[in-house]
């Protein structure tokens, strides 16, 4: 299977620029570099850098960035795992109800112009679900997004769930534009902290080729 390739070096608020490939591409490789902090760290002999293996990712919220990611990430050869909440007062027990947001969101990608997928096709990568029945499965994939409603308490509240189910050495993001990485962090575990960082896509994620990326003083170095 194609594997997505991360080799970044982090500072606190730096840019990425992600270059999208075919799934049929060996890998996407995307590439960041600090140039001032490369260059202190160089001299000094030290090394920040460490290659990512990103084959499966789930993406936590199925709205219009959720969506644009799962699209992204299966269109370069990445298994998804797109969630988002069981509707509001939702009694019916079946899948497809329950599912309903998460199916919304996937159907909104799949309709979208401009196209979220470089083939329509590639939707089979993307697996639905929702928060109750399927956050357990979180477990197996490689990488994280949280891609929910720009809410403090809303995200800190996910993040106390994702960190009881989550692999540890799981690498961990949120998509937020402005909240602050220490808050949402508070009270999570020091593993949790140490793989968590900030990753904002711009809308719409296939033709923005720019990714914002935060760490904070609990990231491991050469994350």
């Amino acid at each position: 299977m194609p594997i997505l390739r991360l080799s970044c070096s982090f500072c606190d608020l730096s840019f990425l620029n992600l270059y999208g490939q075919r799934r049929d591409d060996p890998f996407l490789e995307a590439v960041f570099r600090v140039n001032q902090a490369d260059t202190d760290l160089a001299l000094r002999g030290i090394s920040m850098t460490r290659a990512l293996s990103i084959r499966s990712a789930a993406v936590l919220g199925a709205g219009v960035m959720g969506r644009g990611i799962a699209a992204h990430l299966a269109g370069i050869g990445i298994d998804v795992l797109l969630l988002d909440i069981v509707p509001p007062g939702e009694t019916d027990p079946s899948r497809d109800a329950r599912n309903a947001f998460a199916t919304g969101g996937l159907n909104a990608a799949i309709r979208s112009k401009p196209a979220l997928f470089y083939d329509k096709a590639d939707a089979q990568w993307v697996t639905v679900g929702n928060f109750d029945d399927d956050l357990d499965k979180i477990a197996e994939v490689d990488w994280i997004v949280e891609v929910v409603k720009e809410d403090l308490a809303i995200k800190r509240s996910l993040f106390e769930r994702v960190d009881a189910v989550r692999r540890p050495g799981t690498l961990i993001s949120s998509n937020t534009s402005g909240l602050p990485l220490a808050e949402l962090i508070e009270g999570r575990s020091d593993d949790f902290k140490e793989n968590f960082i900030i990753t904002h896509f711009f809308n719409p994620v296939r033709y923005m080729k720019l990714l914002e990326l935060v760490s904070g003083p609990s990231t491991r170095d050469g994350l």
